[in-house]
């Protein structure tokens, strides 16, 4: 439910602060659900426009 509600921020809210939280919180539920290819894009796109994230400096 978390990555869903991350990814109705994205396609709804892009234009808001929240997309980084948004795109973390993705990252996070993707890699507990053990969905790893959807995890990594998600982590692509929190790389790509947020390089100072605490996720992606932690990996």
């Amino acid at each position: 439910a978390a990555a869903n509600r991350g990814r109705y921020v994205l396609e709804h809210f892009s234009d808001t602060p929240e997309v980084e939280n948004a795109l973390a919180i993705m990252v996070e539920s993707y890699d507990q659900l053990e969905l790893p290819e959807l995890r990594e894009d998600a982590m692509k796109v929190l790389r790509a426009n947020f390089p100072n994230n605490q996720l992606v400096s932690a990996r």
